[in-house]
């Protein structure tokens, strides 16, 4: 098995004289090979001007990574990081002992040297690599807190934060939001009336509104449940209170579901009976007279039925 070196080199720009000290683990010290390093402004720096612009060399040649380390410490200080001549972002020696023995123990970072560091960071995300990983870690990031959230952990992490978030536990509960908070929040909504609003002259296909009505709950089969409830609740004053509490929703939803689904129901209940029982009064009671009438008032069957028993029952006594 060959034996392992620790060497440090240095890489030159032939073009502009920067350079890049750094250390490496190599069984042949002398010869580089493919490495590089992995600094990111001197990769930059490659792609741009190509390798051939560039020289490794190496300064020395250790039979342990300690001495290497400590070595590189030497030569890559505060100092020679700060020059403009050097692609180095940090102190050499770095992945020498720790606590007390690292080489690096109770120093500091001049302000300096850190408004160099941030600036290289910033330009890296300005180029085209830099958006791009940018972009892939948010994604990997989303994706991530998507499965969780999906996930039953994240489920009932849901439900707790949203019972911590409510009512007395609210962090506005009892505080109400000055006029000047108002007014901010107006002045930052974006202008979504008219022609700027995202819908402006398109319409939701069926597939798509079937799927908001099934996002609220509003599958198929509750829909016509609801109808049916709608259609037989007596028109007194508070029903849609009284069906609201019945179906565990708002009232004002109830009423945007009675204008969008049976709007039929909202006419003046007590003219609607009365009208409904001279139908039934003078309508045939023979053959299927229940289906006449589910045609005639817009209903279902059962629709029909549920009226009859509650409403009608004495015109109907003779029915077998």
């Amino acid at each position: 098995m060959d034996k392992m070196w620790y060497i440090v080199y240095m890489i030159t720009n032939l073009l502009n004289g920067m350079i890049y000290v750094g250390k490496h683990s190599t069984t042949t010290p002398y010869n580089m090979k493919k490495y590089w390093s992995h600094n990111i402004p001197l990769t930059n720096a490659r792609k741009k001007h190509g390798n051939k612009n560039f020289k490794r060399e190496t300064l020395f040649v250790f039979e342990t990574e300690d001495e290497a380390y400590q070595k590189e410490a030497e030569i890559v200080d505060e100092a020679f990081v700060a020059r403009k001549d050097t692609y180095n972002l940090m102190v050499g020696g770095c992945g020498f002992g720790s606590g007390e023995t690292h080489s690096f123990y109770g120093k500091h970072h001049s302000p300096e040297t850190k408004q160099l560091q941030s600036q290289i960071k910033l330009d890296y995300f300005k180029t085209s690599k830099g958006i791009k990983q940018k972009e892939n870690h948010k994604e990997i990031i989303g994706n991530k807190s998507q499965e969780f959230w999906d996930s039953p952990e994240g489920l009932k992490e849901r439900k707790v934060r949203s019972e911590k978030m409510q009512g007395e536990n609210h962090f506005q509960y009892g505080i109400p939001r000055s006029e000047e908070t108002k007014k901010k929040i107006r002045d930052n909504q974006p202008d979504r009336n008219g022609k700027n609003h995202p819908m402006f002259g398109k319409q939701h296909t069926e597939e798509s509104n079937q799927k908001n009505r099934e996002s609220h709950g509003l599958t198929p089969k509750v829909m016509k449940q609801r109808i049916l409830d709608v259609e037989v609740e007596q028109k007194t004053r508070g029903y849609q209170a009284r069906l609201a509490k019945r179906w565990g929703t708002s009232a004002a939803c109830v009423s945007w579901f009675i204008l969008k689904f049976a709007p039929h129901s909202i006419l003046s209940w007590s003219l609607v009976v009365k009208q409904r029982r001279q139908d039934i009064k003078n309508e045939p009671k023979g053959g299927n007279f229940q289906e006449r009438f589910s045609k005639k008032w817009g209903i279902s069957r059962s629709g029909v039925s549920l009226f009859i028993a509650k409403y009608a029952q004495d015109l109907v006594t003779d029915e077998p």
